[in-house]
């Protein structure tokens, strides 16, 4: 499935360099169909690395010492309040993600829901914890029960990939 978003990617960027630009518009064209494409892709490609990059850690734990708990602990007020948060996002997502990010308008960690790909992307945002919530990645194991996989996969969440994440997050905050 990655493999195939990434060929689908690659594909669609190149029809975009030899594709007629000069007849895009606001209706229909092949450069804006090109670029929807482009984003849809994108996004699947990025997401689930970042996803599979984040989880099957079977032995996962987070210390309060950790830079990734601080910063969770502050922007949501406690661990938990952001662990309640993300969970609900996870099972708010329509076929989409549950996401952890560094909002750089905000100049803070945010939880948001990405449904498909490509709907509701917030504009600024730095992923840090990514849950691929679509019925594929969990039915086989959990049918219809997204709650189960969810707190699941919560128990599975490689802190130390995140950590990293979370450096860089701070790094991004002092250029801005």
């Amino acid at each position: 499935m990655l493999d195939n978003y990434v060929k689908t990617l690659n594909k669609v960027s190149a029809k975009i360099d030899g594709c007629d630009k000069e007849g895009s518009n606001l209706n229909h064209s092949e450069f804006r169909s090109l670029k929807i494409d482009e984003t849809y892709n994108h996004n699947a490609a990025f997401l689930h690395g970042m996803f599979f990059k984040n989880i099957s850690d079977v032995n996962s734990q987070i210390t309060s010492s950790s830079l990734s708990y601080m910063k969770l602990a502050q922007d949501f007020g406690t661990f938990n309040d952001w662990q309640a948060d993300f969970v609900a996002c996870c099972l708010s997502a329509r076929n989409g993600w549950g996401i952890t990010a560094y909002n750089m308008q905000l100049n803070r960690y945010v939880n948001t829901v990405i449904d498909l790909h490509s709907l509701n992307v917030m504009i600024g945002l730095y992923p840090v914890i990514v849950m691929d919530c679509w019925e594929h990645s969990y039915y086989r194991d959990y049918l219809k029960d997204r709650k189960t996989y969810v707190y699941g996969m919560m128990k599975e969440l490689n802190w130390e990939v995140i950590e990293d994440r979370f450096k860089t997050a701070e790094k991004i905050k002092k250029v801005l």
